[in-house]
């Protein structure tokens, strides 16, 4: 497609065209009457005309001091039978029996379990299977970690086993039940030697915030 000649003659014309400007620089001394300084009169006209421009809001100046349990840690004095009787109160923290990852299918009677128990021995179902036939889940029946003491009668029995291991149906307080041993976790015990830093720290805290919260 050829484009029209006045269409391009006109985007050339414009293209080429030029404009001449002059710039005049204008002061005081170009004014035909001299502006002169201004009286007392026209400065206050002028300044209470515009008084906001001269004025600002009431204000009032602040001083304040923060003081933060964190800044106080290093000042109070602690006394190791109070850091010792800190640890005492939070003991099973620091010392922990040895426990049991375990998972407890109950059934109806003794009878039920002992049939349950015979399909697991002959490879007929495996736990999981049985679980399921239940309507349950495994995170169901699953207890978390135990201590043989809430084992109750089953303690015994279910410590001695080993990981992955299944007991025979044992009698228990809620009926028969199968239990699963899925992990074993020792004993674990931290000296008071091992946290006295941190109970350190943690009871000056408290004792600041109380220092703080008083003052």
């Amino acid at each position: 497609m050829k484009m029209p000649s006045a269409f391009a003659d006109y985007a050339i014309k414009y293209i080429l065209e030029e404009r001449d400007i002059a710039l005049l620089e204008l002061d005081e001394s170009d004014l035909p009457t001299p502006i002169g300084e201004p009286t007392e009169d026209q400065l206050k006209s002028y300044y209470d005309d515009n008084i906001d421009l001269f004025s600002l809001p009431e204000s009032k100046s602040i001083t304040y001091a923060i003081l933060t349990p964190d800044m106080m840690v290093e000042t109070i004095p602690v006394e190791d039978s109070d850091l010792l009787a800190l640890y005492e109160k939070n003991i099973d923290t620091y010392k922990k029996p040895e426990r049991r990852l375990v998972e407890r299918l109950n059934f109806l009677d003794y009878e039920d379990a002992q049939r349950a128990a015979q399909r697991l021995q002959s490879g007929e179902v495996d736990f999981e299977g049985l679980v399921s036939e239940r309507g349950l889940t495994l995170s169901d029946i699953d207890l978390g970690d135990v201590t043989l003491e809430e084992l109750s009668d089953a303690g015994e029995t279910v410590f001695a086993l080993s990981s992955g291991a299944i007991t025979a149906p044992l009698k228990t307080d809620l009926g028969a039940a199968i239990y699963r041993v899925n992990g074993i976790l020792n004993a674990q015990e931290t000296p008071f030697d091992e946290v006295k830093e941190d109970l350190k720290r943690g009871f000056s805290l408290d004792r600041g915030r109380y220092s703080c919260d008083a003052a």
